[in-house]
């Protein structure tokens, strides 16, 4: 958010900030902030830039058809985002980018069965990456599996201890249950690592108001 603010024209940032928020399921931001990419994206820039473009697309051409998927996602094309993501993974079958990119469309597009099976496949993956870990308990969140989804959640916690996004997501599955002292104490620790998340803030303020401050 920061970055955006300093740098409204860095369509990189809007696209990092859109995947940020996709992954800690703030959903309607997130399609702004990739809306937002896709406009960037599409306006003519120098001479230079388009060559440094072009250079950039020919040393990772992964990153860019993963690009190119989450702005057809952010246009409401939520198919063809899903095919690139799966065109790529299946060129690059050790790759993760491409399985968690294909778990973030379908979380969107609310095919949390099918987002389950591709976190899965990242999972056995890269079983100690805990940004898998924490797709497959977004994953478990979105099918309603509260127990799998924490036992993500804290598993991620454990392989990174810096990941935010998972701190606040076991916080809101506490939350629902009632544990609200461990999920304040989780909230806390995420806007110690960031306290620009907007997220965490209002779920942490909702708490103290439940227990009176």
């Amino acid at each position: 958010r920061r970055a955006v603010e300093m740098l409204p024209q860095d369509r990189l940032g809007w696209q990092a900030l859109g995947q940020s928020l996709m992954a800690t399921g703030e959903r309607e931001q997130a399609e702004i902030a990739l809306a937002r990419f896709t406009e960037l994206e599409g306006q003519s820039a120098p001479g230079s830039v388009r060559e440094q473009q072009a250079q950039a697309r020919l040393d990772n051409p992964t990153g860019t058809q993963l690009d190119a998927a989450m702005g057809a996602l952010a246009a409401g094309d939520g198919a063809r985002a899903l095919a690139i993501a799966r065109t790529e993974a299946a060129l690059a079958p050790d790759a993760l980018a491409p399985r968690l990119t294909a778990v973030q469309i379908l979380l969107a597009t609310k095919q949390a069965d099918e987002a389950l099976r591709e976190a899965e496949a990242a999972v056995q993956l890269a079983p100690e990456q805990a940004v898998a870990v924490h797709h497959r308990g977004l994953a478990h969140m979105e099918r309603g599996d509260t127990s799998a989804a924490k036992r993500d959640m804290r598993r991620a916690i454990e392989l990174d201890e810096n990941f935010g996004g998972a701190y606040n997501d076991l916080a809101v599955l506490l939350m629902r249950e009632g544990e609200l002292l461990e999920a304040r104490d989780l909230l806390t620790r995420a806007l110690a690592l960031n306290p620009e998340n907007t997220l965490a803030r209002q779920n942490l303020e909702w708490i103290n108001d439940q227990l009176g401050g």
